[in-house]
């Protein structure tokens, strides 16, 4: 099991951070079933920002199944409360 640091335990739910227009980093992460664990998944954004000198803003979390439509999903929301220049991290992109 990997110990995790504990900013990485830590998320929360569409909560903007930017003052004064500057860009947000966003960070996604979904699993389709309580029996899965979102832990990986944050550790990997967390190694990749660290890597390229960056700090996670906003973290969101869902349990939702990939058939759902990504609007009717937090990711939709969070798709469209994201700004111009903000980015959105995610560990996949499938299908």
């Amino acid at each position: 099991m990997v110990k995790m640091p504990f900013h990485a335990q830590r998320w929360c739910r569409f909560t903007p951070v930017s003052v004064g227009g500057a860009a947000v980093i966003y960070a996604y992460v979904r699993i389709s079933t309580s029996q899965q664990n979102l832990a990986n998944q944050r550790y990997e954004l967390l190694n990749y920002a660290d890597r390229h000198g960056c700090r996670i803003d906003v973290w969101t979390t869902e349990t939702v199944s990939g058939a759902k439509a990504y609007t009717e999903r937090d990711l939709g929301a969070l798709v469209n409360r994201m700004g111009v220049g903000d980015t959105l991290l995610v560990v996949e992109i499938s299908r």
